[in-house]
């Protein structure tokens, strides 16, 4: 339940990252920085994708829907009765 200190491990450990448990003087500095990176590149992946949307240039007719939808209503069915047998 916490509350207890590290796990022994040597006293002199040598990493190029620091050691153990270690926390550089600037970590709120780095966090700040690799926030801050994170949230331009999240904008520009956005605005890219939002420049390069296309909308649909032609319009689906009534028919072409209704017959997407009775295939979709046969494939949930299908999938529903090979559920149902499967479970026996």
């Amino acid at each position: 339940m916490g509350g207890h200190g590290h796990e022994f491990l040597p006293k002199q450990p040598w990493s190029p990252s620091g050691g153990w448990w270690y926390t550089p003087k600037n970590a709120n500095t780095n966090l700040l920085y690799i926030s801050l990176g994170m949230t331009l590149v999240s904008i520009a992946a956005w605005k890219f994708g939002e420049r390069i949307t296309v909308q649909s240039s032609h319009e689906v007719d009534d028919d072409t829907i209704t017959r997407w939808n009775n295939a979709a209503k046969k494939s949930r069915e299908s999938a529903a009765i090979a559920k149902v047998s499967g479970e026996q």
